[in-house]
């Protein structure tokens, strides 16, 4: 049996080259590598170059968005024309396999988009990360370095919208974190991708594990706040949310907990404290028509009426068409005892969202307190209705978040919510579904059928 010796020390010096991003040396000892027979740690090391490039091009993927938002502005600013054009030259030849040199010709033409161009060689970069990480099996002595990079790269194309099978990558990280009970990192990319399974159950576990290993992130308190709020834990959701503010976070993440915490203790009751919470968030986000709707009901409760009569009308000025500022308008005309107003604001609501159950129910006291006890029992059984199919939903939803590889499940959710008008929370299930099977024919259909997101 031949020493480690001579591949441990190619390795090393492989490795100080990729720091240096001297990716052509790199390879070299790739080659040598394989060439003296030591295949897998070729692979390894290929992985780790073509991970470390994807990284790069993710970067400048990255600032590129962010010039085109800053660009944007200053178009917007300055009132003129936005130039289509982003002429690039073709440049010299060199290797087709090296997406940070390689210029696509066909992609980077004189109205080339030079975000698609990046996202591509990314893409590209990653792709080939995954194959040469993959290679290297499970039971081999290197599947302990493979493992991290196989899972950060898969990260990254999901995070591009690309397909990535998941079944035999969380059966390996799986693996990995019984070996390594304290790798963040791998407890990390496994609540990620559980969540892309809309997995909930096995998530929680795992980010409860990147709390408890990284007492500083806010982030996985935000993502327990969204799943405790999702499966109707409204109590354990506002904890959460409260222990995410008291940590770490990006500050537009701040600002979206603060928003849900806010929301959530005005439908709990807690006014003030939702007041509290609004008042720390940003001015971009409090004059938005969410967050005016939200301070709206909790200064009503407070009967600080006309306050929360302008806000609510600043929000529905700005979006006339918001089903939660209709909703609230509504109940405020029917709490003053105005029931054909509210109606009309309850009717608004449901042309939007057919299905929305709180405007259903509203509308039916509305129309009892209009005297109208036919049309009161007839939005009753509408309500009714509702409701089953939103239990349905609720039933589905249990099996699965604990069974991570059930695409029919997942489907059957999907075209439920689809029919409830609730094509944002379909599409996500579909996506769920195409999570645990990128091959299924039917979830690529639905998710066709379902059309592009609106925003």
């Amino acid at each position: 049996m031949r020493s480690n010796d001579g591949s441990d020390r190619w390795l090393g010096q492989a490795r100080r080259a990729l720091e240096e991003a001297r990716y052509a040396e790199a390879q070299q000892y790739a080659y040598r590598l394989e060439a003296e027979g030591w295949v897998e740690q070729a692979r390894l090391l290929r992985g780790e170059i073509w991970l470390q490039q994807g990284r790069e091009l993710l970067e400048q993927r990255r600032r590129l968005l962010h010039g085109d938002r800053i660009k944007q502005l200053a178009d917007a600013l300055a009132d003129s024309a936005r130039s289509l054009a982003v002429p690039v030259g073709i440049g010299t030849v060199v290797s087709f396999h090296d997406p940070l040199v390689w210029p696509p010709m066909f992609a980077l033409g004189p109205f080339a988009d030079p975000r698609r161009a990046v996202t591509e060689r990314a893409e590209a970069a990653l792709a080939q990360a995954v194959r040469e990480f993959g290679e290297i099996p499970e039971e081999s002595d290197l599947a302990d370095q493979a493992t991290p990079g196989l899972a950060e790269a898969v990260a990254h194309l999901r995070d591009l919208g690309r397909s990535a099978p998941l079944t035999d990558l969380l059966e390996r990280l799986r693996n990995f974190v019984k070996r390594h009970p304290d790798h963040v990192e791998a407890h990390r990319r496994l609540a990620q991708f559980y969540i892309d399974l809309n997995a909930l159950a096995p998530a929680l576990t795992e980010l409860q594990e990147v709390a408890r290993l990284d007492p500083e992130d806010g982030r996985p308190w935000r993502f327990m706040g969204l799943i405790y709020r999702d499966t109707l834990r409204e109590g354990s959701a506002i904890d959460a949310y409260r222990q995410a503010l008291q940590r770490r976070l990006e500050p537009h993440v701040a600002a979206e907990v603060r928003e849900e915490l806010a929301q959530l203790l005005v439908e709990q009751g807690f006014v003030q404290e939702a007041l509290a919470v609004l008042e720390a968030a940003p001015s971009w986000l409090r004059n938005s028509p969410s967050c005016r709707t939200v301070e709206a009901a909790a200064r009503w409760t407070l009967h600080q009426k006309s306050e929360a009569r302008r806000l609510l009308a600043q929000a529905l000025a700005e979006d006339p068409n918001y089903v939660p500022a209709l909703r609230l308008a509504g109940k405020m005309e029917l709490d003053e005892d105005e029931p054909k107003r509210a109606q009309i604001l309850f009717r608004r609501a449901l042309v939007l969202q057919p299905h929305d159950e709180k405007a259903r129910h509203m509308l039916a006291d509305a129309c009892r307190a209009a005297g109208e006890t036919a049309e009161a029992e007839a939005e009753l059984k509408r309500f009714g209705e509702t409701v089953g199919l939103l239990r349905e939903v609720a039933r589905l939803g249990r099996i699965a978040h604990n069974e991570p590889w059930n695409v029919e499940v997942r489907l059957e959710n999907a075209r439920l919510l689809a029919h409830l008008g609730r094509l944002s929370e379909a599409r996500n299930w579909v996506r769920s579904a195409l999570a645990a099977d990128p091959d299924s024919v039917e979830a690529r259909q639905l998710l066709r059928d379902l059309g592009p997101p609106r925003d």
